[in-house]
């Protein structure tokens, strides 16, 4: 974990730097992985801004994401939604927005939220169709948010280019709260992807067993689904 306490100039060199470190751990096996793979990774070509906490909490994001796109790589910001004007400001690349509740009362109850955090929420949804390419990601949790249909509103609201479903997965701190039986299957998760399919005009585009994620397009906006350097 990076502990971003400088400015931009210095955190971008900074994680540069560390990028390096990491993949040169991986020249003791060139003869697995061959040379070039091993040039390819020292020159990434896109950064994920998540995982780590949320994104939006560092006061230079904008202008971080600025540096990075100057440089040539596409960027990928991952965010819970709560702070809305940072997230008009900032043109990653790609935005993700974490959506896991479909009102005031499950976002509660799942996310432990405020009033105005949910309400921050639904501001974010208004303006999410003057993104360059946008994905809602809803993680499924057996008997919390399984009911497809209350979602769906609020996906056809956002016109995103791209909602994800995946299955909650049963790792690290949610160990505590929850376990193995609030996981849905892939299965599952395909039927309620289908169902969403019927409903909406949103598209069942792929899916990864492994992961129990589906990836569903929006028809009325096609956009390529690689993403590509910035």
């Amino acid at each position: 974990m990076l502990l971003i306490t400088k400015e931009p100039k210095e955190d971008i060199e900074d994680i540069f730097e560390m990028h390096r470190k990491v993949i040169m751990g991986y020249k003791g096996i060139l003869d697995r992985i061959g040379e070039e793979k091993f040039k390819e990774l020292l020159t990434p070509k896109h950064v994920a801004i998540s995982l780590s906490g949320e994104p939006t909490l560092y006061p230079h994001l904008g202008e971080l994401i600025n540096l990075f796109h100057k440089r040539g790589l596409s960027t990928f910001v991952v965010s819970n939604g709560i702070l809305t004007e940072v997230i008009q400001e900032i043109d990653p690349t790609q935005l993700y927005i974490s959506l896991d509740a479909y009102d005031l009362d499950s976002y509660k109850r799942i996310c432990g939220g405020k009033k105005e955090h949910w309400q921050n929420i639904l501001n974010i949804l208004d303006i999410l169709e003057s993104k360059r390419r946008v994905c809602i990601r809803t993680t499924l949790i057996r008997d919390y948010n399984t009911n497809i249909e209350k979602f769906l509103p609020l996906y056809e609201k956002t016109d995103t280019h791209f909602i994800e479903l995946k299955s909650y997965m049963n790792v690290e701190y949610s160990r505590r709260r929850l376990n193995l039986g609030d996981m849905l299957k892939h299965e599952e998760i395909l039927k309620l992807s289908k169902r969403a399919e019927e409903l909406t005009h949103y598209r069942l585009m792929d899916d990864f067993y492994d992961s129990r994620v589906t990836i569903l397009a929006n028809e009325n906006r096609e956009i390529d689904r690689f993403l590509k350097q910035n």
